[in-house]
């Protein structure tokens, strides 16, 4: 993962010098000046100063260049350095092996090396967080990372790699039970646990792109554009990979970055089926129909599946399909997807399309008799024709931020509204770029 910020470094280097390793009685001078030359190493590593054998000759033990022939040929720094080579080995054995974060000097070097200690309760803690938030497993994904990443948080309260994931976890959690009077509040909440990584660690891609995603759910697209830029600065390959860097790239128009990463998940990344199923609603927002419908049908055909993930695999199928107003392969026939989705909108639409009358009644009927987003009633108002009314509610969808909103100058089932002004006024309005079929064909 991330290297670990100067703060947590230095916080180390404290526990290491206090220490019973380099404060024991038995000949103190010696522990002395190594503890104090370890505090050197690491301090001149951090300001970007050299560490060359002859550099710390010079400057630590005070000796004249030509005091010997060559730094080389100077056993002084090399004993020193030996010795708190050994001593850091002997540290993290004896008294260190819970800590988070590991100094360690390799041999033929002076230079300190500063990770992540992989097997520390606080980084135990974090993989497990990670691991729900980049895999979603089931619908309390989000509140199971939230609770990983603040069980690392009280175990290491400077870990910035936690304060990030808890920023997405956070947000997301929010989202899972959006309100528009909430949608603010989780932002304000999510930012601010963003901004504590960034204090302990000012250069984490992770961060950065963690505050860049949530200024994108709330519309606020130069920030969104500053903070993943530095993400991309920072770790490029990492942020390129980042679950909602792809939706990002869709909302600012730079559809031709969108689509190779979509291409990379379904080429690179099939057996991780979450890569999978975004790289599906990727496609399918590029109007790749049938690509996104097969890789859709990779990531819910195994038995095995999390019913989530089925969800969303069934949720490409079915708006793909609708498009194409047919399965891609005569051959193949459409499970009935339409019976789990929690929406009456697109199940409307859905028999509408497909001259399921009775569902489509049946949908509309309970879209009518429950509290549902103004996403669900837009489709809703597009399976009765009622243009005006689905454009009343798509702008109640904006004006509440709703996250799909984002995605409103390319979601599909939205054509038969691309026609009215009034439509491309909402698109400006939020920000989104002008778009037309044939930039996405």
């Amino acid at each position: 993962m991330n290297t670990p910020s100067r703060p947590e470094i230095e916080a180390q280097l404290a526990l290491i010098l206090k220490s019973g390793l380099f404060t024991a009685e038995k000949n103190p001078r010696k522990l002395l000046v190594r503890g104090q030359l370890l505090d050197s190493l690491v301090m001149r590593t951090l300001n970007g100063e050299p560490v060359d054998s002859g550099t710390i000759r010079e400057k630590f033990f005070k000796k004249k260049p030509d005091d010997l022939p060559a730094p080389a040929d100077d056993p002084i720094v090399k004993v020193h350095v030996s010795e708190i080579r050994m001593f850091l080995e002997e540290y993290y054995a004896k008294v260190g092996n819970d800590n988070v974060v590991r100094i360690s000097i390799p041999h033929q070097t002076n230079m300190p090396v500063f990770e992540y200690s992989p097997d520390s309760p606080a980084m135990m803690e974090v993989k497990r967080g990670y691991y729900f938030l980049d895999n979603h497993i089931g619908e309390q994904s989000w509140g199971y990372a939230n609770v990983h990443f603040d069980a690392a948080i009280r175990l290491q309260p400077e870990l910035a790699l936690a304060y990030a994931g808890k920023a997405l976890a956070l947000f997301n959690l929010g989202l899972e039970t959006w309100t528009d009077s909430t949608i603010e509040e989780v932002g304000m909440e999510a930012k601010a646990v963003a901004l504590k990584a960034l204090k302990f660690s000012p250069n984490f891609w992770a961060a950065h792109a963690s505050m860049g995603a949530i200024h994108s759910y709330l519309y606020e697209w130069e920030s969104a554009d500053a903070e993943f830029k530095i993400a991309l600065e920072k770790n490029a390959i990492e942020t390129r990979m980042f679950p909602d860097y792809g939706f990002y790239l869709l909302a600012r128009g730079r559809y031709k970055e969108a689509l190779e990463i979509a291409e990379m998940y379904a080429r690179s990344y099939r057996h991780d089926p979450w890569v999978s199923i975004r790289g599906a609603w990727y496609l399918y927002l590029l109007r790749r129909y049938d690509a996104a419908f097969w890789l859709a049908w990779d990531v819910r055909a195994p038995q095995e599946v999390d019913n989530v993930l089925r969800r969303q695999g069934d949720w490409v199928m079915g708006l793909a399909s609708i498009a194409l107003e047919k399965t891609p392969n005569e051959r193949l026939t459409m499970p009935d997807t339409h019976k789990d989705w929690k929406s009456n909108g697109l199940k409307a639409l859905w028999g509408v399309k497909n001259g399921l009358l009775d569902l489509a009644n049946e949908s509309l009927l309970a879209l009518d008799h429950a509290e549902n987003s103004a996403f669900d009633n837009c489709l809703g108002a597009i399976a009765r024709f009622e243009s005006e009314r689905a454009l009343e509610w798509l702008e109640r969808m904006c004006e509440q931020k709703d996250p799909t909103g984002r995605m409103l100058h390319l979601i599909p089932v939205l054509d038969p509204l691309r026609k009215y002004p009034r439509f491309h006024d909402l698109v400006r309005k939020t920000g989104l770029p002008k778009v037309t079929k044939e930039e996405l064909v």
